[in-house]
């Protein structure tokens, strides 16, 4: 009696169990567990943790024919399955880079030609410890000047519009700086 099954084992030969189901339509434990909850195969459900699903081998059997016909039909919505079914994603603004070079010139067209990295924080947003780190990197060209870093502007613009950084007000990292639009 080693080999064999009992009528109210899980792998009895007239019923079956999620785990011989998902194996026998390959598929995963997941969409196995989605199409038994939907009623789209009859099942017992016991509602216990371990060997929740008990399933009629003939029923399984005819809905695996129908699965490979058309596994299409079968499928779990999309996202349902996903961490982020209910997360929209950001837009993403296509502008390029002439574009972008010549508004910001314009924007900034009022400033000095040289700045530090107190103007350069106020005029993008991002924090100074952020510019000295470009600098330091070498990412940002600049120079010493009595003490304190100096950048060209024109050379803030090339770097901030190559690197694909975001800037205040459009093209910005916030709107609370109050700069006026483009």
């Amino acid at each position: 009696m080693a080999g064999e099954c009992t009528a109210s084992s899980p792998g009895s030969a007239e019923m079956m169990t999620m785990e011989e189901f998902y194996r026998l339509l390959h598929i995963s434990k997941r969409r196995a567990a989605w199409i038994l909850q939907a009623g789209l195969v009859p099942c017992e459900d016991r509602g216990s943790r371990t060997w929740r699903y008990r399933i009629p081998r003939q029923e399984a059997l005819a809905f695996q024919k129908k699965f490979q016909a058309h596994p299409e039909r079968y499928s779990p919505p999309l996202g349902s399955f996903s961490y982020t079914a209910g997360k929209q994603k950001r837009p993403v603004f296509r502008v390029r880079r002439e574009e972008l070079t010549a508004a910001l010139a314009v924007r900034w067209s009022a400033l000095p030609e040289l700045l530090d990295s107190a103007g350069i924080s106020a005029c993008t947003g991002y924090a100074r410890s952020t510019v000295s780190g470009w600098v330091r990197t070498g990412r940002l060209p600049a120079c010493r000047l009595r003490g304190r870093i100096a950048v060209a502007k024109c050379d803030l613009i090339a770097f901030l519009v190559r690197a694909g950084l975001v800037i205040p007000g459009g093209f910005t990292k916030a709107q609370k700086h109050d700069l006026p639009p483009v």
